[in-house]
Protein backbone atom coordinates (compact mmCIF):
# COMPACT_ATOMS: atom_id res chain seq x y z
CA UNK A 1 0.00 0.00 0.00
CA UNK A 2 2.88 2.39 0.73
CA UNK A 3 4.91 1.63 -2.62
CA UNK A 4 1.40 2.49 -4.60
CA UNK A 5 1.22 5.24 -2.72
CA UNK A 6 4.62 6.54 -3.49
CA UNK A 7 3.98 5.39 -7.04
CA UNK A 8 0.98 7.98 -7.50
CA UNK A 9 2.41 11.34 -5.52
CA UNK A 10 5.97 10.98 -6.91
CA UNK A 11 4.98 11.64 -10.60
CA UNK A 12 2.28 14.41 -9.13
CA UNK A 13 5.39 15.64 -7.02
CA UNK A 14 7.90 15.86 -9.70
CA UNK A 15 5.33 17.45 -12.10
CA UNK A 16 5.27 20.15 -9.32
CA UNK A 17 8.67 20.69 -8.85
CA UNK A 18 9.27 21.23 -12.60
CA UNK A 19 6.59 23.63 -12.91
CA UNK A 20 7.88 25.76 -9.96
CA UNK A 21 11.32 25.59 -11.75
CA UNK A 22 10.15 26.45 -15.06
CA UNK A 23 8.71 30.39 -13.60
CA UNK A 24 11.79 30.48 -10.66
CA UNK A 25 14.60 28.79 -12.70
CA UNK A 26 17.60 30.91 -14.61
CA UNK A 27 16.64 33.42 -17.10
CA UNK A 28 17.71 32.72 -20.81
CA UNK A 29 18.70 34.82 -23.52
CA UNK A 30 16.09 34.61 -26.04
CA UNK A 31 15.48 35.59 -29.56
CA UNK A 32 11.82 36.33 -31.73
CA UNK A 33 10.26 35.08 -28.85
CA UNK A 34 11.78 31.58 -27.98
CA UNK A 35 14.72 30.78 -25.14
CA UNK A 36 17.64 29.41 -26.44
CA UNK A 37 16.51 25.72 -25.19
CA UNK A 38 13.78 26.24 -26.83
CA UNK A 39 15.55 27.03 -30.41
CA UNK A 40 17.53 23.72 -29.38
CA UNK A 41 14.85 21.85 -29.11
CA UNK A 42 13.43 23.23 -32.54
CA UNK A 43 16.60 22.08 -34.08
CA UNK A 44 16.67 19.22 -32.51
CA UNK A 45 12.75 18.16 -33.91
CA UNK A 46 13.45 20.08 -37.63
CA UNK A 47 12.77 18.03 -40.72
CA UNK A 48 12.13 20.54 -42.74
CA UNK A 49 15.60 22.70 -44.52
CA UNK A 50 14.15 25.67 -44.13
CA UNK A 51 12.95 25.42 -40.30
CA UNK A 52 16.75 23.72 -39.49
CA UNK A 53 18.14 27.02 -40.79
CA UNK A 54 15.89 29.18 -38.88
CA UNK A 55 16.92 27.45 -36.02
CA UNK A 56 20.88 27.22 -36.61
CA UNK A 57 20.61 30.80 -37.06
CA UNK A 58 18.36 32.08 -34.10
CA UNK A 59 21.39 29.64 -32.34
CA UNK A 60 23.84 32.22 -33.84
CA UNK A 61 22.07 35.06 -32.92
CA UNK A 62 21.98 34.77 -29.67
CA UNK A 63 25.73 33.75 -29.92
CA UNK A 64 28.22 33.85 -26.73
CA UNK A 65 25.36 35.20 -24.57
CA UNK A 66 23.60 31.66 -24.55
CA UNK A 67 27.12 30.31 -23.07
CA UNK A 68 26.34 30.53 -19.41
CA UNK A 69 22.67 28.72 -20.34
CA UNK A 70 25.09 25.58 -22.38
CA UNK A 71 27.55 25.33 -19.73
CA UNK A 72 24.30 24.94 -16.60
CA UNK A 73 22.99 22.46 -19.34
CA UNK A 74 26.30 20.19 -19.78
CA UNK A 75 26.33 20.72 -15.85
CA UNK A 76 22.85 18.69 -15.24
CA UNK A 77 22.52 15.80 -13.18
CA UNK A 78 20.13 13.23 -11.77
CA UNK A 79 20.24 11.48 -8.64
CA UNK A 80 19.27 7.22 -9.59
CA UNK A 81 16.10 8.07 -7.62
CA UNK A 82 14.70 11.11 -9.42
CA UNK A 83 16.23 10.26 -13.15
CA UNK A 84 14.25 6.83 -12.29
CA UNK A 85 10.87 8.96 -11.60
CA UNK A 86 11.68 11.37 -14.54
CA UNK A 87 11.36 7.89 -16.55
CA UNK A 88 8.28 7.27 -15.35
CA UNK A 89 6.49 10.42 -15.63
CA UNK A 90 7.40 10.79 -19.39
CA UNK A 91 6.13 7.22 -19.76
CA UNK A 92 2.57 8.30 -18.48
CA UNK A 93 2.62 11.11 -21.61
CA UNK A 94 0.72 13.58 -20.19
CA UNK A 95 0.00 15.72 -22.92
CA UNK A 96 2.19 17.25 -24.20
CA UNK A 97 4.14 17.20 -20.75
CA UNK A 98 7.99 15.75 -21.13
CA UNK A 99 10.37 16.31 -18.49
CA UNK A 100 14.39 16.43 -19.63
CA UNK A 101 16.68 14.10 -18.23
CA UNK A 102 19.84 15.36 -17.54
CA UNK A 103 21.05 13.14 -20.58
CA UNK A 104 19.24 15.27 -22.70
CA UNK A 105 20.33 18.52 -21.57
CA UNK A 106 23.89 17.73 -22.07
CA UNK A 107 22.85 16.32 -26.20
CA UNK A 108 20.79 19.95 -25.86
CA UNK A 109 24.31 21.76 -24.61
CA UNK A 110 26.39 20.16 -27.41
CA UNK A 111 24.44 21.11 -30.26
CA UNK A 112 24.58 24.42 -28.74
CA UNK A 113 28.32 24.48 -28.92
CA UNK A 114 28.99 22.89 -32.23
CA UNK A 115 26.44 24.94 -33.61
CA UNK A 116 28.67 28.23 -32.33
CA UNK A 117 31.65 26.76 -33.23
CA UNK A 118 34.39 28.88 -32.84
CA UNK A 119 32.13 31.25 -30.74
CA UNK A 120 32.51 28.65 -27.60
CA UNK A 121 36.11 29.49 -27.10
CA UNK A 122 34.79 31.43 -23.77
CA UNK A 123 33.63 28.42 -22.62
CA UNK A 124 36.74 25.89 -22.35
CA UNK A 125 38.20 26.31 -19.30
CA UNK A 126 35.09 25.70 -17.94
CA UNK A 127 34.63 22.50 -20.88
CA UNK A 128 37.86 21.49 -19.07
CA UNK A 129 37.09 21.60 -15.58
CA UNK A 130 33.29 19.61 -16.22
CA UNK A 131 35.70 17.16 -18.34
CA UNK A 132 37.06 15.59 -14.26
CA UNK A 133 32.75 15.43 -13.60
CA UNK A 134 31.89 13.46 -11.28
CA UNK A 135 28.75 12.15 -13.87
CA UNK A 136 30.37 10.06 -16.68
CA UNK A 137 27.85 11.40 -19.13
CA UNK A 138 29.05 14.89 -18.40
CA UNK A 139 32.65 13.92 -19.02
CA UNK A 140 31.96 12.05 -21.98
CA UNK A 141 29.82 14.95 -23.46
CA UNK A 142 32.44 17.56 -22.33
CA UNK A 143 35.30 15.65 -23.69
CA UNK A 144 33.24 14.70 -27.17
CA UNK A 145 32.67 18.75 -27.28
CA UNK A 146 36.11 20.21 -27.06
CA UNK A 147 37.14 17.22 -29.63
CA UNK A 148 35.27 18.20 -32.14
CA UNK A 149 35.48 22.05 -31.60
CA UNK A 150 39.45 21.74 -31.70
CA UNK A 151 39.17 19.23 -34.69
CA UNK A 152 36.41 21.68 -36.67
CA UNK A 153 36.94 25.18 -35.91
CA UNK A 154 40.42 27.67 -36.17
CA UNK A 155 39.30 29.98 -33.87
CA UNK A 156 38.58 27.35 -31.12
CA UNK A 157 41.44 25.62 -31.84
CA UNK A 158 44.13 28.98 -31.13
CA UNK A 159 41.62 29.85 -28.13
CA UNK A 160 42.26 26.12 -26.71
CA UNK A 161 46.39 26.37 -26.97
CA UNK A 162 45.74 29.73 -25.40
CA UNK A 163 44.50 27.81 -22.51
CA UNK A 164 47.84 26.20 -22.20
CA UNK A 165 49.15 29.22 -20.55
CA UNK A 166 45.61 30.29 -18.83
CA UNK A 167 46.12 31.69 -15.50
CA UNK A 168 44.95 28.90 -13.60
CA UNK A 169 47.07 26.19 -12.98
CA UNK A 170 44.64 23.53 -12.75
CA UNK A 171 42.87 24.84 -16.03
CA UNK A 172 46.14 24.91 -17.66
CA UNK A 173 47.18 21.02 -16.79
CA UNK A 174 43.63 19.94 -17.63
CA UNK A 175 44.48 21.58 -21.48
CA UNK A 176 47.85 19.38 -21.58
CA UNK A 177 46.61 16.44 -20.74
CA UNK A 178 43.14 16.70 -22.72
CA UNK A 179 45.84 17.15 -25.74
CA UNK A 180 48.52 14.63 -24.42
CA UNK A 181 45.23 11.80 -24.29
CA UNK A 182 42.80 13.31 -27.22
CA UNK A 183 45.23 14.62 -29.93
CA UNK A 184 48.45 13.16 -29.14
CA UNK A 185 49.96 14.65 -32.84
CA UNK A 186 48.91 18.21 -31.76
CA UNK A 187 50.95 18.14 -27.94
CA UNK A 188 54.03 16.46 -29.48
CA UNK A 189 54.14 19.51 -32.03
CA UNK A 190 53.89 21.92 -29.08
CA UNK A 191 56.31 19.76 -27.25
CA UNK A 192 53.88 20.28 -23.95
CA UNK A 193 55.48 20.10 -21.00
CA UNK A 194 52.10 19.67 -18.26
CA UNK A 195 52.22 21.56 -14.90
CA UNK A 196 51.13 19.42 -12.16
CA UNK A 197 47.24 20.63 -10.16
CA UNK A 198 47.11 21.00 -7.23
Amino acid sequence: MKRLRVIIILPGFIFLACLAFAFTGPKEPSYQGKTLTEWLLVHGRNKDKNDYTTSRNSIQTIGTNGLPTLLRLMRATDTPVIGKAIVQVNRLKIGHLYIRTAEDKHVLAAVGFIILGGESAPAIPELLKLTRHSDFDVREMSEGCLGSLIEDHQEFRSSFFGALTNSDLNVRALAGGFLQTKFPKYAERLGLNIPTSH
